[in-house]
């Protein structure tokens, strides 16, 4: 489906043998809005993003956040990002933004046990890794969630023998990712692939930094292994309860819990369990009570 402004862009559409929906305003429009709302208001437990299907911007508010702004209208000094200006300049767009209310809320964690674990916390504290890469001359990194590796120096196998430690994180600089330096065997590294744990193994042909409203994607990740959802916001930016704000992320029914953070999300090329697919970000927040995933997209 791509949304045209008229008569004209559907027929160019349709040239090409696609099929075409009229809308009223175009990206370039909702992108506006978008930052005019993102360079205004830095609201906790809230993400602003767009829906292009139902040609919108959508404020996505859940119940943290609304509990938040209750404690901060109930303080004599009423300080604080205030949810109710937000919600106000949102309402000022009219029919261009949706507000959406979502029970509990997305949190970046590490915990549980698994695939790449804190060390000297082994068996309690754990990521999940994402895509490996080899950079040449031995050069071997393991991608995952920023907020991983910020919170983290050096990490452990399930064995609870050291693999590597954290090279960098973005989690602050506005994205949620971050590396790590494989220093473990070279023959327990393995390039190209993801681990659906019982349904085998997929490998990686490339990687699609675009997704839409609708598009089924999975993930892979040690908490909750494989799960797969469709896509709900295909382009958000959402802050964290710590006030680290990401950009370029999207949210998708895909169920994950804590320890999922840093998972590969990925679409299947050809079809589900075909075996080969495109990756497309990293699980950065967890919204168990929705089952839904707050990916950091490519």
């Amino acid at each position: 489906m791509v949304a045209v402004l008229d008569e004209d862009g559907a027929n160019q559409v349709r040239a090409l043998g696609a099929v075409s929906q009229r809308v009223t305003r175009s990206w370039n429009e909702l992108k506006a809005i978008e930052g005019s709302l993102t360079g205004r208001f830095r609201v906790k437990n809230t993400g602003i993003g767009i829906d292009m299907k139902q040609n919108c911007v959508v404020l996505t508010v859940t119940e943290a956040a609304e509990r938040a702004e209750r404690e901060r209208t109930a303080r004599p000094s009423n300080d604080g990002e205030s949810l109710s200006a937000l919600l106000e300049a949102a309402l000022a767009f009219g029919t261009a933004v949706r507000v959406e209310y979502e029970a509990g809320s997305y949190e970046p964690a590490i915990r549980g046990g698994g695939v790449i674990m804190v060390e000297g916390q082994c068996g309690s504290n754990w990521c999940s890794a994402g895509v490996l890469q080899n950079l040449g001359n031995g050069n071997k990194r393991i991608l995952t969630a920023g907020h991983c590796t910020t919170a983290a120096s050096y990490w452990d196998n399930g064995s609870c023998s050291r693999i590597g430690y954290s090279l960098w994180s973005n989690y602050w600089a506005g994205s949620d990712m971050g590396a790590i330096q494989w220093t473990g065997a070279a023959s327990s590294f393995k390039l190209g692939e993801i681990t659906l744990y019982e349904y085998g193994t997929a490998y990686i042909l490339g990687s699609h930094s675009s997704v839409w409203t609708g598009e089924w994607v999975c993930k892979s990740g040690y908490s909750t292994h494989y799960s797969c959802g469709d896509v709900v916001i295909p382009s958000t930016t959402y802050t964290y309860p710590d006030g680290a704000t990401i950009y370029d992320a999207f949210t998708a029914n895909v169920y994950c819990r804590n320890g999922d953070s840093g998972s590969p999300v990925f679409k299947w090329e050809g079809g589900n369990l075909s075996g080969y697919v495109w990756w497309n970000g990293l699980v950065s927040g967890c919204n168990p009570n929705l089952g839904r995933a707050l990916v950091q997209g490519l």
